[in-house]
């Protein structure tokens, strides 16, 4: 992934200092960061005498890398209010990535325990509007806070990593889907979302009792058309519903041997999940729906937010249940987001599914979606969307 990082303000600009300075910190975490993600490149303001020419020397160095292709400018700043012995918190500007944006916040409040501001829309900033890619704004802490420059200091390693690994490494599939959101839970005897007879979306390319006999109970159909597998999910068992893109990944790929992982933000705690069925439907505003055990392991609720990264190639035990992370002071994720990477590209996809025969109570199964059922909205950020203001 192609990243430009830089700090905040200049050497001769500078920005908030008290209990911290803005310019000094800034620029150890986009030093460090460059250290950590491989192939990006950094850059601090050494020359401007002024915040005008101080900005565009900034979004000009940004605009210029990659000879103009950048997938993604991040911009690091510290902020400041007022001196206070208060937890202020971390917090992240966007003026298009907006869940990006609640990502970054969380894995910096995830890692230093800062309170977490999440993400702020900012039309008025001169470096969102002015770069040239996808650009987020990180305001690590507040400078002028005595609880968060305690936090900061004796967790700038952290920080640091946790920004870094947000980065696509060799875990994670160059083409790969990403989703954030709202979950609710599906299959098993107990769910009456489904009729009796009720299949699933993958019986057929390989997610049947013949092909995946651990995912079932006793007594499930083994043959075409494999009526009632629904139900007959083993609800102990980790699987899941994502609104698959068959265009993406086929049928046949996703009844493999590829698994997903899901995480609990709120605590940390991950699960490794087989994909099992197409949904949730669209209008329930959920990312997916997951076997109960996964809910029970992950401690989730109905309509508590969870992230999946599907496929995910590290080797975990499906049956497990690790904790990856200290659990979260703030977080809600409302929206449903879908990031799709391939390789070069980076963009925010979100997807919007006609004929969605899942309940809109999230439970239900669904048969298996004929492919016109599938539409898919992309929204790619790109210069374009931009219109210059602020300074």
């Amino acid at each position: 992934m192609k990243i430009a990082i830089s700090s905040g303000h200049g050497d001769k600009v500078r920005g908030a200092s008290a209990i911290l300075d803005e310019v000094t910190e800034a620029r150890r975490v986009v030093d460090r960061l460059g250290e950590l993600i491989d192939g990006s490149v950094t850059f601090h303001e050494n020359q401007a005498t002024t915040q005008e020419q101080n900005l565009k020397n900034i979004t000009n160095w940004h605009n210029a890398q990659f000879d103009g292709a950048a997938d993604l400018h991040v911009s690091v700043h510290f902020n400041a209010y007022k001196e206070t012995t208060s937890a202020m918190g971390t917090e992240v500007c966007y003026l298009t990535q907006d869940e990006l944006a609640d990502r970054i916040a969380l894995a910096i409040s995830n890692a230093s325990g800062l309170i977490n501001r999440g993400s702020k829309y900012r039309s008025d900033l001169w470096f969102l509007n002015k770069t040239n890619a996808p650009a987020c704004l990180l305001e690590i802490a507040f400078c002028d806070s005595t609880v968060d420059a305690e936090l900061y200091t004796q967790s700038f390693e952290k920080i640091c990593q946790a920004l870094a690994a947000m980065v696509p490494d060799d875990a994670i599939a160059d083409n790969y889907v990403r989703a954030v959101g709202k979950c609710s839970w599906f299959g098993g005897p107990k769910d009456m979302g489904v009729t009796a007879t009720e299949s699933l979306a993958l019986a057929y390319e390989g997610v049947n009792p013949n092909d995946k006999p651990h995912l079932f109970l006793p007594g499930a159909a083994e043959e075409p058309p494999y009526l009632g597998l629904a139900r007959k999910l083993n609800p102990d068992e980790n699987y899941l519903a994502l609104r698959w893109d068959y265009q993406q990944f086929s049928k046949t790929t996703l009844a493999g041997d590829d698994v997903a992982r899901i995480i609990n933000p709120k605590n940390g705690k991950v699960a490794i999940a087989h994909p099992a069925d197409w949904g949730p439907a669209a209008e329930t505003g959920r990312a997916c729906d997951l076997s109960p055990g996964i809910m029970s392991k992950l401690g989730l609720a109905t309509d508590d937010s969870v992230e999946v990264v599907y496929p995910w190639h590290e080797d975990d035990d499906a049956g497990e249940c690790e904790t990856l992370g200290p659990a979260l002071s703030n977080e809600g994720t409302a929206a449903v987001s879908v990031t799709r990477t391939h390789p070069g590209i980076f963009q925010q996809d979100r997807l919007c599914v006609g004929a969605a025969r899942r309940s809109a109570d999230g439970l239900a199964g669904l048969s298996p979606p004929r492919s016109q059922d599938l539409a898919v909205g992309v929204r790619t950020t790109l210069a374009t969307d931009r219109f210059p203001q602020g300074s």
